[in-house]
């Protein structure tokens, strides 16, 4: 039987962690590690893992100074030993049978990486129908219409080798838009259970939920990098979805962000979108787009008006 290494970073989750570990203690598949990295969190998370460790021994406990979410489960990959790697925030938690059902996917298909549905809660254990199997999906696919559960690191159950030469990176949030997708496109075919194995707790305290600073750019950084790497593909619709992906991020920024305060990171992020959205213009100038960027280039975007404008006039003369 598979060894199946499950790590878990830990930060300020002392209100929560219980009920996430007992869900990954009580999965109807046992050969599991768990590997529980106390990201130098200043509550008594600490503790509760070492009590956890020593109550059972298939957990590990790393304790280091923090260094975030990146940094965490790259210590967590560097120290698990299974063939097999999964991901699990600390405030949220698995159905039963989460573990069971993506290893018996990607068994029963050979592929290397399997992906469950989730479902957003705030306490309730999602419903799941256990009768319904996974099936073959094209990375594309569920890029492209499971686009959330496409950037997530959680939720999937990963061949180890498939962080070889990947890593998360350092100091970024928003880490998984710049790994995840490289990760699903490296392979042919993924198995998905359309079912909310996972459970994605709403917390109140987490990094979404927090004042927005410059760092939330990051997630429109990590879609400029995955609007490159499909414009390599040659895939014209890959590269649209990227774009409007972006472009979208960036819009709900500009109503969180205050532009006064952050004008400098805010306006680079904004200008080289625009770069990118020109260089691209073959990709992204349809009519639907163009009353896109009305909302957040709206003064480039009169003189768009006023040239159209002129144009139609001028083709009405001829």
């Amino acid at each position: 039987m598979d060894l199946i290494s499950i790590i878990v970073p830990v930060y300020k989750v002392e209100k929560y962690i219980h009920r996430c570990v007992d869900s990954i203690i009580n999965q109807t598949y046992k050969n599991i590690e768990i590997i529980l990295v106390d990201d130098g969190s200043p509550d008594n998370c600490g503790k509760i893992c070492d009590e956890y460790a020593e109550k059972d021994s298939r957990i590990k406990v790393i304790h280091k100074p923090n260094g975030g979410l990146s940094d965490a489960r790259n210590h967590g990959i560097d120290a698990a030993t299974g063939d097999w790697l999964m991901f699990v925030d600390s405030d949220d938690w698995l159905h039963n049978h989460t573990v069971e059902k993506l290893h018996d996917a990607v068994n029963k298909y050979g592929v290397s990486v399997s992906v469950c549905n989730y479902e957003e809660t705030s306490e309730e254990n999602p419903c799941v129908d256990t009768a319904i199997s996974a099936e073959l999906w094209a990375p594309k696919d569920i890029y492209i219409n499971k686009h959330i559960t496409a950037t997530v690191a959680w939720g999937k159950l990963y061949r180890k080798n498939c962080f070889d030469e990947i890593r998360y990176p350092v100091g970024k949030i928003h880490e998984d838009e710049f790994v995840t997708y490289r990760i699903l496109f490296a392979q042919e075919k993924i198995a998905f259970i359309d079912q909310p194995y996972y459970a994605y707790f709403i917390n109140p305290d987490g990094i979404t939920k927090s004042e927005w600073t410059p760092k939330r750019l990051d997630a429109v950084r990590a879609l400029f990098e995955q609007i490159r790497f499909f414009k390599l593909t040659k895939d014209k619709e890959l590269v649209d979805f990227s774009l409007r992906k972006a472009f979208w991020n960036l819009s709900n920024q500009q109503a969180l962000c205050n532009k006064d305060k952050y004008p400098k990171e805010y306006r680079n992020i904004q200008n080289s979108l625009l770069k990118l959205i020109v260089q691209n213009y073959k990709y992204f100038f349809d009519t639907k787009n163009v009353y896109m960027l009305e909302k957040v280039y709206p003064r480039i975007m009169k003189y768009y008006w006023f040239a159209s404008a002129v144009v139609r006039k001028v083709l009405r003369r001829k």
